[in-house]
């Protein structure tokens, strides 16, 4: 969607039609912004419960959604407020980045001990597999048929999902966090 213009109402429909060696950068930035998230979560998120960490990494990827839309629609906005919005958007990625570690410290304490750490990680990789492979499905159909806005709405949605799933976890934590 980066790469072909498929919307001109949209910014970023086709921002990188004529240089799409560019998105190999937007993604290396996405990476370097999400790892600097993850790095500033390993030493916040052993002084908070993990409900909470995830339930505000959950709150932030709304807040994400929104950055992107209000920049995939800034038409008529000047270069200093995308930056600004780019900027907010970034912070967000970085506090929406704690819900990978938080929901993996959960599972661990849920496996528990006895079936080790690699149960766990087994766990989480299936579980990870499956929503990358669920989650490319509907973005592909959000996609194609929505454009750049279909992506975000499609998130927002599953945010939304996982936000009100996330509550139920809350008595599955183990003590002691």
């Amino acid at each position: 969607l980066l790469t072909q213009r498929t919307d001109g109402s949209q910014f970023f429909s086709g921002i990188f039609a004529d240089q799409p060696h560019l998105v190999g950068r937007l993604t290396f930035a996405w990476a370097v912004i999400f790892s600097s998230g993850i790095t500033l979560w390993s030493f916040i998120l052993p002084r908070m419960r993990t409900y909470t960490a995830m339930k505000i990494a959950l709150m932030a990827m709304v807040g994400v959604c929104a950055g992107l839309y209000s920049l995939n629609h800034s038409a008529g906005q000047t270069d200093l407020w995308r930056w600004v919005a780019g900027a907010l958007t970034s912070l967000c990625i970085m506090i929406e980045s704690g819900f990978t570690p938080a929901a993996l410290s959960l599972l661990a304490g849920i496996v528990g001990a006895h079936a080790g750490r690699g149960a766990a990680m087994g766990i989480y990789s299936v579980l990870l597999s499956l929503g990358a492979i669920l989650g490319s499905l509907l973005a592909g159909w959000l996609g194609g048929r929505y454009a750049m806005d279909g992506i975000i709405y499609g998130t927002v949605a599953m945010g939304v999902i996982a936000l009100s799933l996330v509550g139920r976890t809350q008595h599955c934590e183990p003590t002691g966090l």
